[in-house]
C-alpha cells in the first residue's frame, strides 16, 4: 500500500488515512497518529508486510505547522521538518519547533511497537518557562518528581530530555546546563544565584556536577546527589573563602541543618573569613550533617558561653552531628595568645 501527496496538503486532511491505516493494521503508528496537527503538509508512505507485521518507508513533512501531543504541554508552533519511516522505527531527526517561545529539537525514534529512545533538546532554555512546560507535561512525570523540591528557578540553561521506553515503563533522564542561573532549594535557606555548571536528573534522583554560584554573593561550589523519592543525600557545598556572618545566617536559615544551627547560635557575634566545607550525608528529611569545616579562618567569635571576643589567626574547626573538634587554632583574647586542640563529644545528648 503506498499513501502520497504530490504536492502540500492540508495536514488535517491527511491523518484521517494514516488513522484508518492503523485500523486496518492494527498497530501502533507511534505519536504521529496522537498529535493534533494543522498546517500545510506531505506525505510519501509506503507500507508492505503481513496483518499485525508491517513496516513502513517514507516520510511525513510539515511545514509551518501547529501540533499538540496530548502528553505534552501548550502547542508546538512553527513546527518545520520531516518525520522519516524506515522499516518499524519511526525517527525525528528532521524537525524543529517552539512551545511558548521555547526552542524544541527532538531526535531518536519510535517503533511501531510503542517503544522510544528519544532526546528533546532545548538550546538556551528560559527556566521558569521550562518549569511551566514539565510540570504541564504527564509525560514528564517523573521529571516532575526530580525536581520537585525546587522551589524557584530562573535563568537560562542549554536542556536535553532523554526519554526510552514504553508508555508504561519509560526511563527519564536529562541534562542541564546554567548559563548564570538562580537556584532556591528546599531546605536551603538562601538561593544560589549566578549559577553555571551542570545539573543531571537520573528518573526521580537529581547529581549535581561541580555547579559553581554564589549564595549570599560568597562564591561556592556545589556537588553530590539527592534522592527525591528515597530522600538519600550526598552533597558538599564548599568555598575557598567565605564571609564567616553570611555562613552562619546560612546555617542559621536551612532546617537540613537544624543540629548545627544549636551550635552555632551560641555564637553571639561572628566576624572574618575562612575556607568553607559542608558535608551532608543520610536522609534529606532529617538533618543530614557530616560535617561542617571552617579551616584558614582569620575571623573574630564570641560564644554566650565564654562572654568575651575571641580572635582566631588559623587552624581546623570541624564541627558534626555530635562533636565540635578543633586542630592547630591560633587564638587572642584580649592580650592573651593561646592554642586550642582538641574535641568536645556527646553533643546530641546535650544540645537541646
Amino acid at each position: 500500500m503506498a499513501i502520497s501527496s504530490t504536492q502540500n496538503i492540508n495536514f488535517a486532511k491527511c491523518l484521517p488515512v494514516l488513522l484508518a491505516v492503523r485500523d486496518i493494521f492494527q498497530f501502533k503508528l507511534t505519536p504521529v497518529t496522537e498529535m493534533d496537527i494543522k498546517g500545510i503538509g506531505k506525505t510519501n508512505l509506503n507500507i508492505e508486510g503481513a496483518f499485525k507485521d508491517v513496516t513502513i518507508n517514507g516520510y511525513v513533512e510539515v511545514k509551518n505547522a501547529s501540533v499538540k501531543y496530548k502528553t505534552l504541554a501548550g502547542s508546538a508552533e512553527n513546527v518545520n521538518g520531516k518525520v522519516k519511516f524506515v522499516g518499524e522505527k519511526v525517527y525525528y531527526d528532521d524537525l524543529i519547533g517552539f512551545v511558548d517561545g521555547i526552542k524544541l529539537i527532538p531526535s531518536g525514534y519510535s517503533t511501531l511497537h510503542g517503544y522510544s529512545d528519544v532526546k528533546l533538546y532545548m538550546p538556551q532554555l528560559d527556566l521558569k518557562k521550562g518549569q511551566k512546560f514539565v510540570y504541564g507535561s504527564p509525560l514528564l512525570d517523573e521529571v516532575q518528581i526530580a525536581l520537585k523540591d525546587i522551589i524557584d528557578i530562573k535563568g537560562v540553561a542549554d536542556t536535553a530530555i532523554f526519554l526510552k521506553g514504553t508508555d508504561k515503563n519509560l526511563d527519564s533522564n536529562g541534562i542541564i546546563k546554567f548559563n548564570d542561573a538562580f537556584l532556591k532549594y528546599k531546605g536551603y535557606g538562601e538561593p544560589f544565584s549566578k549559577l553555571k555548571g551542570q545539573l543531571r536528573y537520573k528518573n526521580e534522583d537529581i547529581y549535581f556536577d561541580n555547579i559553581n554560584g554564589n549564595v549570599l554573593e560568597n562564591n561556592v561550589t556545589v556537588s553530590g546527589f539527592v534522592g527525591a523519592l528515597s530522600k538519600n543525600i550526598d552533597m558538599t557545598i564548599s568555598s575557598k573563602i567565605v564571609r564567616l556572618e553570611d555562613a552562619k545566617k546560612f546555617v542559621m536559615n536551612s532546617f537540613l541543618l537544624a543540629k548545627s544551627q544549636k551550635i552555632v547560635k551560641d555564637y553571639t557575634f561572628v566576624k572574618g573569613t575562612a575556607q568553607f566545607l559542608l558535608v551532608l550525608k543520610g536522609k534529606s528529611d532529617q538533618d543530614c550533617l557530616k560535617s561542617l569545616i571552617f579551616s584558614n579562618t582569620d575571623a573574630v567569635f564570641e560564644n554566650k558561653q565564654v562572654g568575651f571576643p575571641v580572635k582566631i589567626s588559623q587552624g581546623v574547626i570541624n564541627i558534626t552531628d555530635d562533636t565540635v573538634q578543633t586542630q592547630g587554632i591560633q587564638a587572642r583574647a584580649g592580650n592573651t595568645d593561646f592554642t586550642v586542640q582538641g574535641k568536645v563529644s556527646n553533643l546530641k545528648a546535650n544540645i537541646k
